[in-house]
């Protein structure tokens, strides 16, 4: 059965109405730190009223500070099948092209995120043990997600936001160390996505509203 893992912010917990799609997910990763810190205050209060609690929260993201770094190492080193779709042509181009300098022994697979063609060519291809990395936005990216998951036709998919449109544009050093380290990552990105900035304003107070009802909900699905 194929597994499903989620990397969930503010804006995709706003954007996924009414939470439907999240039921689906193997695993559910927060790559926001404010969300982590948010989770993990909450733990740290019932522990400390004696009330059940839970292990402490790491943010994970897919990028190159967290899980894609990790992942990508893994799937190169057993010369896995990887399946990308997301990003517009010339970004897919750039993107494989990173990919595969770095990680020679991967099978890579990439798909334009806009070509009307590339979801039926997709599943076409996808084979029994190969891994898929959807970077489309929220909900699509969890919607295709999940359509393809019941076909049953890959090992993992994974969800990825901007990663590809990111590893285009700049390798994979999109965010400085110092950056990194301070946790600067949304800042970084609304200064190089101006469009984020919008993004912010609009869903991640929704989001943040949300995330106390996100949490009671899917907490034995996030790692």
């Amino acid at each position: 059965m194929t597994q499903i893992i989620f990397y969930s912010n503010p804006n995709t917990i706003s954007n996924v109405r009414n939470f439907e799609l999240f039921e689906a997910a193997t695993e559910i990763r927060i790559d926001a730190i404010t969300l982590v810190i948010l989770f993990n205050t909450y733990n740290l209060v019932r522990k400390l009223w004696g009330l059940p609690s839970r292990q402490k929260i790491l943010r994970r993201s897919f990028d190159f500070t967290s899980d894609a770094k990790t992942l990508l190492e893994e799937w190169d080193n057993n010369s896995d099948e990887v399946f990308f779709i997301g990003g517009a042509k010339q970004e897919v181009i750039k993107f494989k092209k990173y990919i595969i300098k770095s990680h020679p022994n991967l099978k890579l697979r990439t798909y334009d995120g806009y070509a009307k063609s590339a979801r039926t060519e997709l599943v076409a291809n996808l084979t029994k043990g190969s891994k898929l990395v959807v970077g489309l936005g929220a909900p699509r990216q969890e919607q295709l997600a999940i359509t393809i998951a019941q076909l049953n036709l890959c090992s993992h998919i994974y969800t990825c936001g901007a990663f590809i449109s990111q590893t285009a544009q700049a390798g994979t050093t999109y965010y400085p160390a110092y950056i990194n380290r301070l946790h600067l990552r949304w800042l970084w990105r609304v200064w190089h996505e101006p469009h984020v900035f919008k993004r912010i304003l609009l869903f991640y107070p929704k989001g943040f509203y949300l995330s106390a009802k996100f949490y009671q909900r899917f907490k034995s699905k996030i790692r």
